[in-house]
Order: structure tokens, then C-alpha cells, then sequence
């Protein structure tokens, strides 16, 4: 545990120690999901071990939207969320994504909507919207998920704590602290030590010559 009175490099090496035991279980955590969410092998090889095909590569498509006639315009998103709380009456919080693509053709418009005491606790309702009419194209619910997409899900809400609410993020957010003192300690560690080598090193020239007999 953490020693009172120490200073400089004692003191260095006993938070070192102290925080790399009490953070190295949440921040294997970290780590691992953080691996899964950058790379595309890893979060390939989450689906393939829990026993699902890994989705293709690229954003995934949604509904696909009917032109609208001339003068139509898109409702407000304002309207859209009204009918999607609507839909979802235990709602607690709504996001809403746009295609990037919706200025050059008609697209869906998805809103992630999470519950009220939903299990898991990030478990959230996707809502596929007509733009132009505000009729529901697609609903996928957690439960509905591949085995793979559940596994890939809890990857992304382990890497920012909210698997496990609010707890979970404070947990999550001390360990990233105690990885950043454990950077620094770290470093201090090093640099006194090449300190003390350099210290220690004989200066070229300063050993006496021997005396000629």
C-alpha cells in the first residue's frame, strides 16, 4: 500500500508498484477492447469466438429509403425523436445518426434509444426512420443481436466503464489517472538510474598514468 514519508526515488518506486498492482486488472481490460475497437483483426476474431461470421468491412448499411417526389421535405428531428419516445415509452436517451451520405441520396435516419432499467444497463433500442415520412423502416433490440455483435457491444461500453454505470466509468477513469502516474513514476525510475551509471562512469583521462620504473 501506499507508504507515508517517503520522497525521491523511494517514493517513486512505491507508487509505481502500488498503483501497477491495483490498475493492472481494469486496464487489461481497457487495453484489450481498446484493441478490438481500433483494429480490424481483433474485433474479427471477437465474432469468430463467439461463434458468429465477422460483418463485412465498411459502415453498415441501413434501410433503404424511397425516393421522395419533388418538394418533399425531410421532418424535423425534433419530430422523428417525438416518434421514436413514442415508439419506446421507457425511454431514458435518445441519440440520433445521420448518414453521411444523406446530402447525396435519401437515407434512413437511426435512433439509438436506451430504456429504463434495460439489461444489460447499454442495451439500447435501434430505430430505422423514413426521413420524409417518419415511418419505422427497422427495429433491432439487444436480445435480437448475434451472438458476436453482443460480444462486440460489451467490448465498446468495457472500454469506457459504462458496462457497469457510473461506478464502472469512475473505475475506468481512476485507472486511465493511475496509468498516467505510472508513466510518470516510471520515467523518474529511469532517469535516476541513468543518473547513477553516469555517476558512476570514470571520466576518460582521470585515472592517474602509472609511473614509468
Amino acid at each position: 500500500w501506499f507508504r507515508r514519508g517517503l520522497q525521491g526515488r523511494a517514493r517513486d518506486w512505491n507508487w509505481h508498484h502500488v498503483l501497477g498492482i491495483w490498475c493492472l486488472p481494469v486496464l487489461v481490460v481497457l487495453s484489450t477492447s481498446g484493441v478490438v475497437i481500433s483494429y480490424r483483426w481483433a474485433n474479427d476474431a471477437v465474432f469468430r469466438l463467439a461463434g458468429s461470421p465477422p460483418p463485412p468491412p465498411g459502415r453498415p448499411q441501413g434501410p433503404k429509403v424511397e425516393a421522395p417526389g419533388d418538394g418533399t421535405v425531410a421532418l424535423p428531428l425534433q419530430r422523428l425523436a417525438g416518434l421514436a419516445m413514442e415508439r419506446v415509452p421507457a425511454w431514458r436517451e435518445l441519440t440520433v445518426r445521420l448518414d453521411p451520405q444523406a446530402g447525396r441520396r435519401p437515407a434512413a435516419v437511426q435512433v439509438s434509444v436506451r430504456e429504463r432499467d434495460a439489461r444489460p444497463r447499454f442495451a439500447a433500442v435501434q430505430l430505422w426512420a423514413d426521413p420524409f415520412t417518419g415511418k419505422f423502416l427497422r427495429e433491432e433490440r439487444y436480445g435480437d443481436l448475434s451472438r458476436g455483435r453482443k460480444a462486440r457491444v460489451w467490448m465498446r461500453f468495457l472500454h469506457t466503464g459504462e458496462a457497469f454505470g457510473g461506478a464502472g466509468q469512475l473505475v475506468a477513469g481512476l485507472a486511465s489517472l493511475g496509468a498516467a502516474v505510472l508513466v510518470w513514476t516510471g520515467l523518474a525510475l529511469a532517469l535516476r538510474r541513468l543518473a547513477r551509471a553516469l555517476r558512476a562512469r570514470p571520466v576518460m583521462g582521470s585515472e592517474a598514468e602509472p609511473s614509468s620504473p
